[in-house]
């Protein structure tokens, strides 16, 4: 195992136990009056939090990341790049891509922010040969003697590395003072501790309830030895699959007395619910990508799986290309970095059909470039584009008659 993986492993489980609140929210207040320690770890028990970091971080990861050569020519994929296979392949010889960029999407979501230190080549200072994820926490941003930007990181050992600012990869979450993503476990703390007080209410509801169904109630003082025998008749006349719907029969002026648990009038499943629908704010998620279908119809899943990448997946999509353009290949280099998005974009069979048909028919794509988008060969002269010529003006379609 490498060094940098174990340093890396090593710091999974402080992260899970890093604490949000020792960092105070934009009013000063340290702790949410629900939970007033919520950590990582206890923030993705929530199952609504946990299904938004993974659910973002597994489309993030999955989707095709290619790097582009501009070129008078036109654009092609540029994949003798050293870069190329980092962010399409494996950013180092311990992860794949999908690893890789899954762990950093979720830590920016968790934590703001996510690091990766830039490996060069000895011999070429400019050609990156691996990407190294950090913990997030374990990073300071500061300057040196020159007032140039430099990092340190914290190694499990205890002691400190500079990292200078051109060999650290960044993606950021969203902001407000344009260097740092803000804390969302931070900035959500109540809402995730509201959660986290029906989830566990729930759950030890259901494990430790004592609450016994009757009470039998005697008008009178019957002492232990009375309550011992009420207590075996009752078991034994009507306990077992074999007395169920037995009639009771009360003496003594005895009552019963039914007790209800008042799950019902506390509402505590609409009460979750809007819970979901909290932390789907807060990621920018639709309920019915957490299996929450109150507002979804059949016939209206295609546009918002669209919605979905529109307004929760593009920004992280965009953060991703710009920070490998910025900091892996540079704006001017010629070269950038792109996902390949038509897959997840795709409708059902017709639509999809109907959308090839209309840019055939305007001479956009080729036969054979349809046939890429769907993963069939090329096809001998499908090369060529075609458009459609039986639309024209009066006048033209006259002087071709009159000819």
């Amino acid at each position: 195992m490498s060094f940098f993986l174990q340093k890396f492993r090593d710091g999974i489980k402080s992260l899970t136990q890093y604490e949000f609140s020792t960092v105070r929210g934009p009013s000063g207040r340290s702790s949410s009056i629900i939970h007033s320690n919520i950590t990582g770890e206890r923030a993705m028990t929530l199952s609504a939090v946990f299904a938004c970091i993974k659910i973002i971080s597994e489309d993030v990861g999955g989707l095709p990341y290619f790097v582009y050569r501009r070129a008078k020519s036109g654009i092609s994929i540029a994949d003798s790049h050293s870069v190329y296979g980092l962010l399409h392949d494996s950013p180092n010889p311990d992860m794949t891509a999908i690893q890789f960029r899954e762990a950093l999407t979720s830590h920016a979501l968790l934590c703001g922010s996510a690091y990766a230190k830039i490996e060069r080549s000895r011999s070429d200072s400019k050609r990156i040969i691996a990407l190294w994820p950090l913990m997030p926490y374990q990073v300071r941003r500061d300057q040196d003697y020159n007032n140039r930007v430099t990092w340190f990181y914290m190694k499990p050992n205890g002691t400190q590395e500079q990292i200078p600012n051109e060999n650290l990869f960044q993606l950021h979450g969203f902001g407000t003072n344009g260097i740092n993503g803000l804390n969302v476990m931070q900035y959500a703390r109540d809402v995730i501790g509201l959660g986290l007080s029906q989830q566990e209410y729930a759950s030890r509801f259901f494990a430790q309830n004592q609450t016994p169904d009757i009470v039998l109630k005697h008008p009178h003082s019957i002492g232990p030895d009375g309550v011992a025998g009420v207590k075996k008749s009752w078991k034994e006349h009507f306990q077992g699959e074999d007395k169920w719907f037995s009639p009771a029969i009360l003496q003594e002026n005895m009552d019963i007395v039914q007790l209800r648990p008042n799950n019902q009038q506390s509402q505590l499943i609409e009460q979750r619910s809007a819970q979901v629908l909290e932390v789907c704010r807060v990621f920018r998620m639709p309920p019915h990508k957490l299996a929450e279908m109150g507002r979804a119809t059949w016939g209206n899943i295609s546009a918002q799986n669209t919605q979905y990448y529109n307004e929760t997946l593009r920004p992280w999509l965009v953060r991703w290309e710009q920070g490998c353009n910025m900091r892996l290949l540079g704006f001017d280099s010629g070269y950038y970095a792109e996902h390949e998005i038509a897959g997840m974009l795709r409708g059902d069979f017709d639509m999809q059909t109907r959308g090839f048909r209309t840019l055939l028919a305007s001479g956009v794509y080729s036969i054979n470039e349809v046939r890429g988008y769907l993963n069939l060969n090329p096809i001998s002269g499908g090369e060529e584009h075609f458009i459609q010529m039986n639309q024209g003006t009066v006048q033209a379609v006259a002087e071709n008659i009159v000819q």
